[in-house]
């Protein structure tokens, strides 16, 4: 199978930009729609189903990080709003962000993961095999 890259397109609801106006940092990460590239030929065991639902997963845990590195009490009580209690799963993706995939035709700069293992680890399995191994895998390589 050739590898395909595959662009997920991530964007805030107007609720969600409303909570974050206050708040320069978390705005300017996460006001603007997003993109996110993956080479899919890899992991050949992950249904595009599968990859959906990992990508929202993943996104979670990059918003966590933010305010895990931030040393602002406020931002940690906005994400801790937006987020609800752990652990984080799929429907907390789609009560803030909308998700859309196409396949990549053109080069896109390379987007870096810029969350910790500990926010990773704040995430819900899903019950789905191939999406908590995945995830697991993503895990491992960061420690």
């Amino acid at each position: 199978m050739m590898d395909r890259k595959v662009a997920y397109v991530i964007k805030p609801n107007d609720a969600l930009l409303d909570v974050l106006k206050p708040h320069a940092v978390l705005w300017f990460y996460y006001s603007d729609t997003r993109v996110w590239v993956f080479e899919e030929g890899g992991r050949q065991w992950l249904t595009p189903e599968d990859m959906i639902i990992g990508v929202k997963l993943l996104f979670l845990a990059d918003f966590r990080t933010t305010a895990m590195r931030s040393r602002s009490s406020e931002m940690l009580m906005t994400v801790d709003m937006i987020l609800g209690n752990e652990p984080y799963g799929v429907h907390i993706f789609d009560k803030w962000w909308t998700l859309d995939s196409t396949s990549v035709v053109e080069e896109f700069k390379k987007f870096r993961f810029r969350f910790l293992p500990k926010a990773l680890k704040r995430i819900a399995p899903t019950g789905i095999a191939n999406v908590d191994t995945w995830l697991a895998q993503i895990e491992e390589r960061l420690h």
